[in-house]
């Protein structure tokens, strides 16, 4: 089964830390090695965002993004692992799940 590991965080409350760049590589590196990997980005900063959406037929775009609590989504990566568990597993080991939090999405596959 596909999931998208979406990881996000408040900037306001807190943030990535120095070492966390060696962190991130240790992570995409078992994940790669378990053979779990799909894909993954990380986003530009969240004031770069556009948001659209269409009501009566009129599209209405908005610079920013759509979450409006102060969390910003930093990264997103898509895995194959056997079930919810195991996507569970390796969304404990995303580095920004100590000071943020990581969604764990099954995706629809077609």
């Amino acid at each position: 089964m596909k999931f998208a590991l979406l990881d996000y965080y408040n900037p306001a409350e807190a943030g990535p830390t120095e070492g966390e760049v060696a962190d991130w590589m240790a992570f995409d590196e078992a994940v790669k090695a378990a053979e779990a990997h799909v894909d993954e980005a990380g986003f530009q900063p969240a004031f770069t965002a556009r948001t659209i959406g269409v009501r009566d037929s009129e599209t209405v775009v908005d610079d920013g993004p759509v979450m409006d609590k102060g969390d910003i989504i930093a990264s997103f990566r898509v895995i194959d692992v056997p079930d919810s568990d195991a996507a569970v597993e390796w969304a404990q080991q995303i580095p920004t799940a100590t000071y943020g939090k990581v969604e764990v999405r099954p995706i629809v596959e077609v």
